[in-house]
């Protein structure tokens, strides 16, 4: 599912330009061109961007403002700084953000894993679980030259999938779509007894994304897979009963996936845990379909990208095609029961994509997905991969955090404050939140007290109507649902 877009578009500053930068670029876009560049942590461009960015705060608007602080609120969490960061989110009245561990995630192997509680759902994270020829085929039909691309005039304003019947029991795959869940579905029956896969399926979505394969690059927002014109239509949310992300190509230092244990669309539904998947060439992750989830915005440490080269080129695949190593390649699919709302094919690829359109008839791109390979061997590599653990990076503990922004210890000693914002904690929020329901806008005592309260911690300042893409911060803890079930 797409994210929601800026209700704004971003204006241009008239500002004085400092001397790094050419005269005809504005700061703002200055900094987002430094914020592609960063290759690590530690790297001038980031000082760079931040310094840009922090020259915004003085000279542009409202807007540009807040443009300027969210994007350095994002990169202050990304690299550890998260007072600072924390500063910059209460200013734009963002009360909770993603736990920090989840922004500069460790991928260093530990010496001594420690035991996970049987409780914790994993998901299923396995390289080279698709046979050789099949997921070459795969590379071919997603290759950065592939017409499937060009023909979709790829990026697209909208999101779009294309959804197909599963065949259970055919004689053959028609398809290269069919041959590979024919692979993926044991594995999921084998990891995720409880949803029934193989007796439930029975359409299967799919659809891919092709991004700068930058350190920097390659975030999406944390989204859940839906059946959108089913929620336009009913308002009722609906979801894969699993949901596969298939790496074609990645540098291991890519922006990697984050997948909630245990949040969902229910009203009050809150993550206590999570994990990260790192993107690496040949690797399948699947997970609960009704799980919240997400890519990340990441700037690797200084030793990410230089060991990577050689691991994501030992487990990629000698494709037929070119694949550019700038292209960070993802092939996602999602196993549908019964009552998908499809759409009719595209009648015209510029304006007339949506999710979950039937395969057309006739398309230059669908000859890249034929079959490959005979049933009898599809049938013999059914079931073969287990769960590899390891590979899901495991965050225990809370998801969403309160963001802190309260008075400096000197501050708190003298008894007076320059901050508009009294600290709170998260269980504070939660209870507030609680109260505000019970109350159903009473206009006693206790509840004027605590509406009271409540406008201390939002931000009077930079607050505008920007809708920031991301939802790595959140003004409140139901945004994400209410932003999906239009509530």
């Amino acid at each position: 599912m797409s994210g929601k877009k800026s209700g704004k578009k971003r204006r241009r500053i008239e500002a004085q330009q400092t001397a790094e930068l050419p005269l005809e670029t504005n700061p703002l876009e200055a900094a987002l061109r430094l914020k592609s560049q960063f290759s690590s942590r530690t790297c001038q461009e980031v000082e760079a961007c931040l310094s840009t960015l922090q020259g915004i705060l003085e000279v542009g608007n409202a807007e540009e403002r807040a443009i300027a602080r969210h994007e350095l609120a994002l990169i202050y969490s990304q690299i550890g700084k998260h007072k600072e960061a924390d500063t910059h989110l209460a200013a734009l009245g963002f009360r909770f953000k993603l736990a920090n561990a989840l922004f500069c995630p460790s991928f260093e192997p530990e010496p001594a894993p420690k035991p996970r509680p049987k409780s914790l759902q994993l998901p299923f994270v396995r390289d080279q679980a698709l046979p050789h020829e099949l997921f070459e085929a795969l590379q071919n039909a997603f290759a950065p030259s592939a017409s499937f691309w060009s023909s979709h005039n790829y990026p697209s304003p909208s999101f779009f999938s294309y959804n197909q019947c599963y065949k259970k029991h055919s004689t053959d795959n028609d398809n290269l779509m069919q041959q590979v869940c024919s692979c993926l579905i044991p594995m999921a029956d084998t990891h995720f007894p409880q949803l029934e896969v193989s007796e439930l399926v029975d359409s299967i979505e799919f659809w891919a994304h092709k991004r700068d394969d930058v350190p920097s690059g390659g975030a999406h927002q944390m989204h859940f897979d839906l059946d959108e014109q089913r929620l336009a239509r009913t308002q009722v949310a609906c979801h894969p009963l699993v949901s596969i992300v298939i790496y074609l190509q990645s540098e291991d230092w890519s922006a990697p996936t984050l997948i909630t244990g245990d949040q969902t669309l229910d009203e009050g539904s809150v993550a206590s845990y999570a994990f990260h998947v790192r993107p690496r060439t040949a690797r399948v992750l699947m997970f609960d379909g009704r799980l919240l989830h997400g890519v990340l915005p990441y700037i690797p440490t200084n030793s990410s990208s230089s060991s990577s080269s050689s691991s994501s080129s030992s487990s990629s695949s000698s494709s037929g095609q070119s694949l550019a190593s700038s292209s960070r390649i993802t092939l996602m699919i999602g196993l549908w029961a019964k009552g998908v709302a499809t759409t009719s094919p595209p009648k015209n690829y510029m304006n007339d994509l949506r999710p979950n359109m039937l395969l057309p008839k006739k398309a230059a791109w669908l000859l890249d997905l034929k079959k490959v390979m005979s049933i009898e061997a599809v049938k013999e590599t059914r079931g073969i991969s287990s769960n590899d653990d390891s590979l899901a990076i495991s965050c225990e503990g809370p998801v969403w955090v309160a963001v802190e922004c309260g008075e400096s210890k000197e501050e708190e000693k003298k008894g007076t404050s320059s901050s508009a914002f009294e600290t709170i904690s998260m269980s504070d929020l939660l209870a507030l939140r609680a109260q505000q329901e019970a109350d159903d806008a009473s206009s006693s005592k206790a509840s004027r007290q605590m509406k009271k309260k409540q406008k201390k911690i939002v931000a009077a300042e930079e607050i505008c109507s920007i809708d920031f893409l991301g939802n790595w911060f959140l003004r409140d803890l139901e945004d994400i649902r209410r932003n999906v079930l239009f509530i």
